[in-house]
């Protein structure tokens, strides 16, 4: 347990700034799902790019919360489409949840800004 909570804090620290792609890829089934907080600072813009991939094994979005869990956004999984462009309100700290609602498989999930996104898809092809 403590091992998890060092790497959480670790890993907050160095989200701090959302000055690099979040890129998580996972597994997840029917009932489960998968949580991230991260920091976006205001004297940068506010405004990433943001998508959920999923495959047809997998039914799932991702929803985004601000610090006081209100719901902000929800993105559906999907495979093959650009990412949805959205406006972070403030900087704040920010919560992405990805729910699984049915089957089982593997879930892509990226947050980056412009520059980063252009970077992420070089290196995908």
């Amino acid at each position: 347990m403590k091992t998890k909570y060092l790497q959480f804090i670790i890993f907050s620290f160095l989200l701090g700034t959302l000055a690099f792609p979040i890129i998580v890829t996972d597994t997840l089934e029917r009932g489960k799902f998968y949580q991230l907080r991260f920091k976006v600072n205001a004297d940068k813009e506010s405004s990433r790019y943001v998508g959920l991939y999923t495959q047809k094994t997998l039914d799932a979005d991702m929803l985004i919360f601000d610090d006081n869990e209100k719901l902000l956004a929800k993105i559906q999984g999907t495979g093959g489409k650009y990412p949805n462009t959205f406006s972070f309100p403030k900087s704040g700290i920010y919560s992405a949840k990805v729910v699984a609602y049915s089957g089982e498989g593997p879930f892509f999930m990226l947050i980056s800004d412009k520059d980063e996104l252009k970077k992420v898809l070089k290196d995908v092809k």
